[in-house]
């Protein structure tokens, strides 16, 4: 598993060093349909859940859809501009995308990258509402 910072002339010159988010993966959240009794809100719609290598790395990522492949690529970076991290534990984090021209009723393979393009982790989801 390529974990490590990566010494390019982009980091030698940016003076970042970047590393691969561990266990990414999307999945789709349909809602619920109708209210939950509390009140409280349901997750709906595409969610990323990924584990930075050190607490103390900055997360970046860009998401793009492709409707004619059926492809959302999420391009992630975890960066820092330090060789030294905490060693503090991590744990993994969940944040909701909103990716443009996302379609429903449709399947996408949800494609994970590194800052280079790297393929880090391949899934497939479906865009449906709960009844």
């Amino acid at each position: 598993e390529d974990t490590e910072a990566s010494a390019s002339d982009e980091a030698l010159t940016s003076g970042r060093y970047h590393f691969n988010v561990i266990n990414p993966s999307a999945t789709w959240n349909p809602g619920c349909g109708q209210p939950r009794p509390d009140g409280t809100p349901c997750p709906y719609g595409l969610y990323f859940t990924y584990t930075k290598n050190y607490i103390d790395l900055t997360f970046t990522h860009q998401v793009s859809v492709n409707n004619r492949t059926h492809v959302i690529t999420i391009k992630t970076d975890t960066w820092s501009n330090s060789t030294n991290h905490s060693r503090a534990p991590v744990s993994p984090q969940t944040i909701k995308l909103n990716p443009r021209g996302l379609q429903m009723f449709e399947s996408y393979t949800v494609v994970t990258t590194n800052y280079k393009g790297r393929v880090l982790a391949r899934n497939q989801i479906f865009t449906a509402l709960a009844p």
